[in-house]
């Protein structure tokens, strides 16, 4: 669906503003607006060329276009356009994209990327591995930002996702414990042995899409990005309900929150 959206995005510009036509006559100056339809296609590129380098790289991005490689040795430059670098339509130089960068305490604000006109920026984030699990694309037109396109919120989809699995284990626990809940999801059992974990897919700990490590779901109330944390609900000594909650991608951000609670 994302390949198909951004083909139609981009034959929709060409459309629109005629930025392919071989015809028009080589000396005759871009229109402002045509101009910033080339910074936009360009934006849609390096968007294409990111997801073309995560498919050979088991889902992860690159941390710089340039010197950061997949598995087999390709850039994120190697799936651009005859694998170099796109032209900035202002400079007419061929410089884009650019790498930039965010601090942890930046991914949540709203910034000033620093950008010039023309310029395309790669920002990558997230993740402790190699390479990233997000990135940002964003477009300088004349004056100010014209585009500006991540992937977080299918990331956050995944936190989501492990929320929804999580309490369903739970729900399972549960039904083979008499109606009471786990305190503690680790090492509370069934009668028959086993704990909430032995009711995930495989039998094992979900991973933080953030992280890429199998550390999820946590006991009590989490705050790092990507985590699943679980709180019991007590009432008269006993674990009556309980809830589940889901951190996305700034600290203490909560994009989940839900589980079982009875009435007074």
């Amino acid at each position: 669906m994302k390949e198909m959206l951004i083909v139609l995005l981009l034959s929709s510009l060409m459309l629109i503003y005629g930025c392919s036509d071989d015809s028009s006559p080589v000396d005759q100056e871009p229109s402002p607006e045509e101009l910033e339809a080339i910074v936009i296609q360009n934006s849609l590129k390096v968007i294409q060329a990111a997801e073309a380098f995560a498919a050979e790289n088991d889902g992860l991005y690159p941390k710089s276009v340039s010197s950061d490689t997949t598995l087999t040795g390709n850039t994120l430059i190697d799936f651009l356009p005859d694998g170099i670098l796109l032209i900035n339509p202002y400079t007419k130089d061929r410089t884009e994209p650019r790498d930039m960068t965010l601090e942890e305490d930046e991914v949540c604000e709203i910034i000033d990327y620093g950008l010039n006109r023309g310029e395309t920026g790669y920002v990558p984030y997230g993740g402790f591995s190699d390479h990233p699990v997000c990135y940002l694309v964003c477009g300088h037109g004349a004056d100010s930002l014209i585009i500006e396109v991540s992937n977080v919120d299918e990331v956050e989809d995944i936190v989501i996702s492990n929320c929804l699995i999580v309490m369903a284990a739970v729900e399972e626990f549960a039904s083979q414990n008499r109606g009471v809940y786990p305190d503690d999801i680790n090492r509370d059992t069934t009668p028959a042995g086993d704990t909430v974990i032995d009711f995930l897919p495989e039998h094992v700990l979900l991973i933080n899409p953030f992280t890429t490590l199998p550390t999820e779901p946590q006991n009590g109330w989490v705050n790092t990005p990507g985590e699943t944390g679980y709180v019991a609900n007590y009432a008269i000594g006993v674990t009556n309900g309980y809830i589940v909650m889901g951190v996305g991608r700034c600290a203490g951000l909560e994009i989940f929150i839900d589980g079982k609670i009875p009435s007074p």
